[in-house]
């Protein structure tokens, strides 16, 4: 599912997509595929972001 049908505001450029999830993690996704996951240090909730959203 889209992050605009989730309704999940977000910022887009030509190099990355950053976007905050309702538990204030804010993920940001960039062009080469790297992916910066700030707000948890918590191992299996990164997992459970990594998998709701597909990244």
């Amino acid at each position: 599912m889209s992050l605009k049908k989730r309704r999940v505001k977000y910022l887009k450029t030509k190099n990355l997509i950053k976007f905050t999830t309702e538990y204030n993690v804010e993920i940001t996704v960039f062009k080469n595929g790297k992916i910066l996951i700030r707000g948890t240090n918590d191992r299996e909730e990164i997992k459970r972001i990594i998998s709701e959203f597909g990244l």
